[in-house]
């Protein structure tokens, strides 16, 4: 064989294997969740689940304290602040198996789960599998069956009607219409200004489908009963901060709602946030720091 002819076979090799190694690269780094990890830290793992359509940025600062002592696991949902949405429903079970899948491929042991609004109502569909390596559960605002709460006499099963609506309902609004709502809400949410423009900016890269389908496959099943199985020490941290437009929601109304919500629960500890709004982890953020830390030790 010519010199020529050598040169060629060998540069056809190197191609060959570098496209090979691409491959290969290519296989190794494509993700395997749907969902984003961040992961900071050493020791006993905790999984941080965010709420509806909220970046698992929610928990940096969380993550920031609890990483100098443990292996924090902060997730972003898929369809959720711009996370890629899965193909179709139903997602809070998709979740729950695929957050399962994460502890068992990543050889996670002694979890504490700490999910908040709907990743708290995940936590506790997690809960009920009574998993070897889940330890703790912590929730933040959420409870096993919010329905009740808007409608005493609500019914399970999934209202597809209602989410399809409620998808249509954006319809008739223009981008800045629906980020001034977006912004609205934010304003009822937290106290912290600092943080309204984040919750728009997710709440605007959300897949509106995942939002829609996700929020009511919540309010379709009552878990009140069946957290009665969970094996997992529970704490829950509920926010109170009055309204003077729900005079009657009192501080003791709001404990006795979440008592009621969790009556069955075997090992309950319930923490009530004075003076918060619905993300916690920012309007009281040593408060939570405090509790979440005796809880896991």
């Amino acid at each position: 064989m010519k010199k020529s002819e050598n040169t060629y076979q060998n540069g056809r090799i190197s191609i060959t294997l570098l496209f090979a190694l691409f491959l290969s690269f290519s296989a190794i780094s494509k993700p395997q969740y749907s969902f984003n990890v961040i992961k900071k830290g050493q020791g006993a793992p905790l999984i941080f689940i965010p709420g509806l359509i909220t970046s698992g940025e929610v928990w940096h600062e969380t993550m920031e304290h609890f990483s100098k002592t443990n292996e924090c696991h902060v997730l972003t949902l898929a369809g959720y602040a711009g996370q890629p949405p899965l193909a179709d429903a139903p997602y809070l079970e998709s979740f729950k198996k695929e957050i399962i899948q994460y502890i068992d491929e990543q050889k996670l042991n002694n979890v504490v789960l700490v999910g908040h609004s709907i990743g708290g109502y995940i936590s506790l569909m997690i809960g009920l599998e009574n998993h070897p390596s889940i330890r703790k559960l912590v929730i933040l605002d959420a409870m096993p069956h919010f329905a009740a709460e808007i409608n005493p006499n609500a019914k399970e099963g999934f209202d597809e009607a209602s989410a399809k609506q409620y998808m249509a309902s954006f319809e008739a609004f223009d981008q800045e219409q629906i980020k001034n709502y977006r912004l609205t809400m934010a304003k009822s949410m937290t106290k912290n200004q600092e943080k309204w423009n984040d919750l728009v900016e997710w709440s605007m890269s959300s897949d509106l489908k995942t939002e829609a389908y996700s929020s009511h496959e919540m309010l379709a099943t009552d878990l009140r009963k069946d957290i009665a199985k969970i094996e997992a020490p529970i704490l829950v941290l509920a926010a109170f901060d009055y309204n003077e437009m729900y005079p009657q929601y009192t501080l003791e109304a709001a404990t006795a709602t979440y008592k009621s919500q969790y009556q069955h629960a075997n090992m309950l500890q319930l923490e009530i946030a004075e003076g918060s709004k619905h993300f916690i982890m920012w309007d009281k953020p040593e408060w939570i720091f405090e509790k979440i830390a005796q809880f896991i030790q």
